[in-house]
């Protein structure tokens, strides 16, 4: 599928509320040090030639916009809210962010503080903790190894000339904008269509292709201490791109472990009495995916409840109920998560960039609700086969 370099979606109302969302490709994947642009991105729109940060966030929140810069393995993400009538000064603020930030040590010392302790964060959290290694294991030696937030040794390595020259690489990759306004005129989205002249892309051959399939039972065993052990388990799942595979597999995973009326909730937790937690989560990343089952229970249980989540997972019933339940979860749940013009942004430009195009969310109930039964026993029988799980006790 040829990607798209612009979208606009008008709601036909009359708002006058105007929500845009750029996403620069490729993300972190291809990074000189781990969190390098994680860090990068987070020192911009603190100042310019000709701003100051407080001027910079007046144009934003005068009208109750924002500005917001994020980074993510497989894109970069700019996210803006404004009104129709500050919306050329809100452009020519964004595009002076972009022209002529200024890298200062003092905001580099803050940002580095702000994102170590970040790190040190995740590991006094028993999820993050054991996903984090559980990651290292499932992505060995691919960029979805570690985190875009790096790691220790790697944040102390980031000088202020890397975030420079690592910011002039970000100008030279692809990008994709996607905006929801009502009644914007040509004039101005050729306004908004002006960002794409600031990233001149190098025409690189970024063909990426990795990810290593699960093909043998593998559990790993973290000593950590306390009274609490969590268990996660990964499965190979279909690669956003593909989009029946896709959707299928979204069914499937919900019927799995999302909220209370799912397999994992009833059997583990209501059934077995171990949890204290459980779901199970489908991460989609644009090269490599993976479904995580998650149980959080008592050391003393997490033998059992490891045993019987991996029984469990090999000898689902998925009935014509689960099915329908799990189908009107997604659509609710995807109906009340994208009311916002911000939020219906982001996702259209999102599918777009991984690979489903926009008509995805457009047209989402319809699809969920049109994915055949056979669909979703195909996907769990051919990728729910073998597990890689982290133990943390």
């Amino acid at each position: 599928m040829e990607l798209k370099d612009f979208i606009y979606f008008d709601t036909k109302s009359d708002s006058d509320i105007v929500a845009i969302n750029a996403f620069i490709q490729y993300g972190a994947l291809d990074e000189s040090i781990k969190g390098l642009t994680n860090l990068t991105t987070s020192l911009l729109g603190k100042k310019t030639n000709s701003k100051s940060l407080q001027e910079i966030n007046e144009v934003f929140e005068s009208v109750g916009g924002h500005l917001s810069f994020r980074a993510f393995s497989d894109f970069i993400n700019i996210s803006i809210s404004t009104k129709a009538k500050k919306l050329k000064e809100s452009i020519d603020t964004l595009i002076d962010v972009l022209k002529n930030p200024i890298f200062e040590q003092e905001d580099f010392n803050i940002e580095k503080e702000k994102v170590l302790s970040s790190i040190r964060s995740r590991k006094e959290k028993p999820f993050e903790f054991a996903f984090d290694n559980l990651r290292k294991i499932v992505y060995k030696n691919t960029p979805y190894e570690i985190s875009t937030l790096g790691e220790e040794d790697t944040i102390n390595q980031i000088s202020l000339e890397d975030i420079q020259n690592r910011y002039n690489n970000i100008l030279q990759k692809p990008v994709l904008i996607s905006v929801v306004g009502d009644n914007l005129t040509d004039k101005d989205i050729d306004y908004i269509k002006s960002l794409n002249t600031i990233f001149k892309e190098d025409n690189k051959d970024y063909t990426i292709d990795f990810c290593s399939k699960i093909s043998q039972n593998k559990i790993e065993y973290i000593q950590r201490g306390g009274t609490q052990s969590t268990i996660l388990c990964a499965y190979d799942s279909p690669l956003i791109k593909d989009k029946d595979k896709y959707l299928a597999f979204k069914i499937f995973n919900t019927i799995l472990g999302n909220g209370m009326s799912s397999i994992l909730f009833k059997k583990l937790r209501e059934e077995k009495g171990y949890a204290y937690a459980v779901n199970s989560s489908y991460h989609v990343n644009l090269y490599c995916s993976k479904m995580i089952s998650y149980i959080g229970t008592s050391i003393e249980k997490a033998e059992d409840a490891l045993s019987d989540m991996i029984n469990i997972l090999k000898n689902i019933d998925i009935t014509k109920e689960y099915i329908e339940l799990a189908k009107q979860k997604l659509i609710g749940n995807f109906l009340l998560n994208h009311q916002t013009r911000q939020s219906k942004a982001h996702v259209l430009g999102y599918y777009e960039l991984m690979g489903l195009g926009k008509d995805v969310v457009l047209n989402y109930e319809s699809m969920i609700s049109s994915v055949k039964e056979e669909d979703i026993i195909n996907v769990y029988k051919k990728y729910i086969n073998y597990h890689q799980c982290i133990v943390v006790k």
